[in-house]
């Protein structure tokens, strides 16, 4: 017998019960739970039912398995990465030279003030 995998908490309110009170949803891009209540902003019953019948249309992009939070829902979306967040070492500053990062003049010169 295969265990039931456990969602994680929500995390708003770090509960992770389940009813339709407060309906546990997990994002599909960052993997965190939220209750439907606690979202913000929170998410009608209305809401929360379209997304259980879209599981049941079986259509691409509907139902629980491809709700995104609001966090997740803003980012634009990149082929096949989940963080979308660019790497310190992707990023390029143009930083005159002769100056600090602050634009400040670089007092490592040699030049007399």
């Amino acid at each position: 017998m295969s265990a039931i995998p456990r969602k994680p908490p929500c995390v708003r309110c770090n509960r992770t019960h389940h009813t339709p009170q407060a309906f546990l949803l997990e994002c599909c891009r960052c993997r965190r739970a939220w209750h439907h209540s606690c979202h913000l902003p929170p998410l009608s019953e209305d809401q929360v039912l379209a997304l259980v019948e879209g599981d049941g249309s079986r259509q691409f992009g509907e139902g629980l398995s491809s709700w995104q939070c609001r966090r997740c829902s803003k980012k634009p979306r990149e082929a096949g990465h989940i963080n979308t967040r660019p790497s310190a070492s992707k990023l390029q500053l143009d930083i005159p030279s002769g100056t600090t990062s602050r634009g400040e003049p670089n007092r490592t010169n040699t030049e007399p003030l």
